[in-house]
């Protein structure tokens, strides 16, 4: 039989949860300032550019065709195994063409870079839709490298 004094007696609960919501509410707000001090709610930012590479071989140097300073195939003393391609931003972030590189391999096998010093390709910033032409020979790696800030990172490669 139950005891009548327990009929009346309702206030077991109430200290028990009050007790586990300010536990609850402690650690909750000490892990949101924490967040907030420390700074790992901050974005980390990336330094190399998030951008959107395309290529596209687009002649031979039997057409008769020019790469981006004006350089005809000919000219260039290369096998007759030269492509243009059309390196091509697409999307994303502008990229300032001085960290700007593009890399390949020459046909005896050294390593080729093209850069705003050796030859300005673009404006300002190399942006949605701005395109270089380059001549590479077929069957080379190109890769085109943002360098900056103390770091170098690949943005896009292709095989040609």
């Amino acid at each position: 039989m139950i005891r009548p004094s327990l009929w009346n007696d309702d206030n077991a609960a109430t200290p028990v949860v009050g007790i586990i919501l300010l536990v609850a509410i402690t650690v909750l707000l000490a892990a949101v300032i924490t967040t907030i001090v420390v700074g790992i709610g901050e974005d980390v930012d990336d330094p190399a550019p998030s951008a959107s590479i395309l290529f596209d071989t687009t002649g031979t140097h039997s057409d008769n065709m020019t790469d981006s300073w004006g350089e005809g195939a000919g000219g260039l003393g290369s096998p007759s195994d030269l492509k243009q391609l059309e390196i091509t931003h697409a999307g994303g972030d502008n990229i300032d063409p001085e960290n700007l590189y593009v890399t390949g391999t020459e046909s005896d096998g050294s390593l080729s870079n093209i850069s705003r010093e050796d030859r300005p390709w673009v404006d300002e910033t190399f942006s949605t839709s701005d395109t270089i032409v380059v001549w590479v020979e077929a069957g080379k790696q190109v890769e085109v490298i943002w360098d900056g800030d103390g770091a170098s990172y690949r943005l896009a490669a292709f095989e040609t």
